[in-house]
């Protein structure tokens, strides 16, 4: 968080002891926790959002506190909920302190929210899959042929058309994202 208001109540929150269950600690925190909300959200919002992550995961609870509210309010200036159905946002928990991540979903909400995009995409290509694609120009033709329940992807794509017209896609086999995730993984 690079804002001085954010910084400052952050810095506070973090010089507490740890004594408190995280439900008293963030109810006692509020008032400092409201001051670096957006408007769209309540502390009481937050709060039940932090709950409800933690009986999800109670790993999470676990960490430092700090990076725990960084997390949340990091969550909350980008208006994506953390840990719920909509897939949007996670709190993960990574060497005892909360990471947080954008999903793919929350990647879309974002792009939708800009009301620059008309169609974003993002498909799985199988094995017995129509696909051809042409760099030049960019054209892709992808028909989905009936596959296996359990049959892995062999590549992926995402695509988007934005309202002006302009389409754009990137491919990646299975293998490059696999070596995507090697290199770039907390958890490998």
């Amino acid at each position: 968080m690079t804002d001085t208001k954010g910084t400052q109540a952050l810095n506070r929150i973090k010089s507490e002891a740890p004594k408190k269950t995280l439900e008293e600690f963030l109810t006692e925190k509020m008032p400092e926790i409201a001051a670096v909300l957006p408007k769209a959200y309540s502390p009481q919002k937050m709060v039940r959002m932090v709950i409800n992550a933690v009986r999800a995961n109670p790993a999470i609870g676990r960490c430092d506190r700090y990076s725990f509210v960084a997390g949340i309010l990091s969550s909350m200036a980008v208006g994506l909920e953390p840990n719920t159905t909509l897939g949007h946002a996670y709190l993960i928990p990574y060497g005892g302190k909360v990471q947080f991540q954008i999903g793919y979903k929350g990647y879309l909400e974002m792009a939708y929210r800009t009301g620059l995009y008309k169609v974003v995409n993002a498909e799985c290509v199988y094995k017995d899959d129509l696909f051809d694609y042409d760099l030049a120009p960019k054209a892709m033709q992808h028909k989905p042929r009936p596959h296996k329940k359990d049959e892995k992807p062999i590549a992926y794509y995402a695509s988007y058309e934005k309202k002006d017209g302009t389409k754009d896609f990137k491919y990646m086999t299975w293998e490059e994202i696999d070596e995507h995730r090697k290199k770039f993984t907390k958890t490998s």
